[in-house]
């Protein structure tokens, strides 16, 4: 990449001596509108298609977000304002009857702060006690599920009524 310096005039960053295919503040402001016109929308941009719009390729488009410091705070609006319009749409579908994936998205986003795919609820049970409890069950020829204090034996011992 070339050396970038700030233009006064726009507060971007520029090449010192832009190119044919240099990233140039005329190309940042036309990738911004492409980029608006998605969240107008509601759809985040398409990087690779805007890229290919405006001449220039996606490794300069990611480095000049990490060095133009307004170039990235007005990506980032753009990002943030299709973020929100994304996330009241799916508040409004989990209002629905039918919204069951709604609600939980919207359960999770609302219990998390963010939408994280690397936090997990982890369920364990201990399959021996059920396992367990089925060996004694499966030794019987007839039996038959019935209430706890009904019971009979001692201490809750199954007991073979069919005898």
């Amino acid at each position: 990449m070339n050396k970038l310096a700030l233009d006064p005039k726009t507060g971007y960053l520029e090449a010192d001596n832009p190119g044919c295919n240099s990233f140039t503040i005329e190309r940042k402001l036309k990738i911004l509108e492409l980029a608006q016109q998605y969240a107008k929308q509601r759809q985040f941009p398409d990087i690779t298609s805007l890229c290919d719009a405006v001449g220039i390729s996606y490794p300069t488009f990611t480095a000049h977000l990490r060095a133009d410091d307004k170039f990235a705070h007005e990506w980032n609006q753009i990002r943030a304002r299709v973020f929100h319009g994304l996330t009241n749409e799916l508040s409004i579908k989990a209002c629905s009857k039918n919204g069951i994936v709604a609600n939980i998205a919207m359960l999770r986003y609302l219990e998390s702060g963010t939408f994280n795919p690397e936090s997990r609820i982890i369920h364990s049970s201990d399959t021996n006690l059920a396992k367990a409890a089925f060996d004694r069950i499966s030794s019987y020829k007839d039996a038959e599920i019935v209430e706890n204090d009904q019971i009979t034996g001692s201490q809750g011992d199954m007991v073979d009524k069919s005898a």
